[in-house]
């Protein structure tokens, strides 16, 4: 699917500064977006379908009629998005504001090499992988997975989550986790987790140079060892690890 022509300049002129367009998705989609510079802030679509707002930052075309376009393509299992120059095929560096539809199974892969990603109030799921960046996101509702190179992850919601790894603090709720367990991982950071009342899990977490914490928990038949603590909430269940290499790890209620 190819996106409406929003901005043309002649040879010489400066690129267009920003553009819009929309695209129908169907029901499952699974959106890939990657960027080499550039943010991305991740909204509620209004209109029902993808709403893809455009800002470049900075890159120039090296010859031609600097034309630019913005297209979302099927890839399988994916469906591409991207914004490139008609005259040489590069990819633009930009910041991103895309409107998720609220479709059945409709999520978001983002692969950002220099940039950060914030959402806000989504049902769907993301998949996030940053270089250097931030991951920040408010009522958050459906599936996360999220790696960080370089970067801190701020969460709040009722997500599933499961996989986080982050170079920097992990501050985050967790509203479920998958049948087949869950990790949460800070590699020179902080951990803390606030769970979601009711869960059932199965608790294995480590602090490397720091204390765990758990307040307005009861863990049953607790076993803790040096900086390690583990332990079943309300019965057991799916295995959550939640891990700080350099710091400490903080549990709690998301209530608190």
């Amino acid at each position: 699917m190819q996106g409406d022509l929003l901005k043309r300049a002649q040879v010489g002129s400066s690129v267009p500064e920003s553009f819009s367009s929309e695209f129908n998705v169907p029901d499952g989609a699974r959106i890939l977006l990657r960027s080499t510079n550039g943010s991305v802030r991740v909204v509620p679509s209004r209109s029902g379908r993808l709403e893809v707002e455009v800002r470049v930052a900075g890159h120039v075309s090296v010859a031609g009629t600097k034309r630019l376009t913005t297209s979302l393509k099927p890839s399988d299992p994916y469906m591409i998005l991207d914004t490139e120059y008609e005259d040489t095929g590069i990819r633009a560096s930009a910041d991103y504001v895309l409107g998720l539809p609220p479709k059945e199974g409709v999520g978001l892969t983002a692969e950002l090499l220099n940039g950060s990603l914030s959402a806000e109030s989504l049902p769907c799921g993301l998949d996030v992988s940053l270089g250097n960046g931030d991951l920040t996101a408010s009522g958050l509702t459906g599936e996360l997975r999220a790696r960080l190179v370089n970067g801190s992850v701020e969460v709040t919601g009722s997500p599933r989550v499961s996989f986080v790894r982050a170079g920097g603090r992990v501050n985050m709720e967790i509203g479920g986790i998958p049948s087949g367990g869950a990790s949460v991982t800070s590699l020179s950071g902080e951990v803390r987790v606030r769970l979601a009342a009711g869960l059932k899990l199965q608790l294995a977490v480590r602090a490397g140079s720091g204390e765990v914490s758990v307040e307005d928990l009861s863990p049953k038949n607790v076993v803790t060892a040096g900086g390690s603590l583990r332990g079943d909430l309300n019965g057991g269940g799916p295995r959550l690890g939640l891990t700080s290499i350099s710091s400490g790890v903080f549990l709690g209620s998301a209530g608190s």
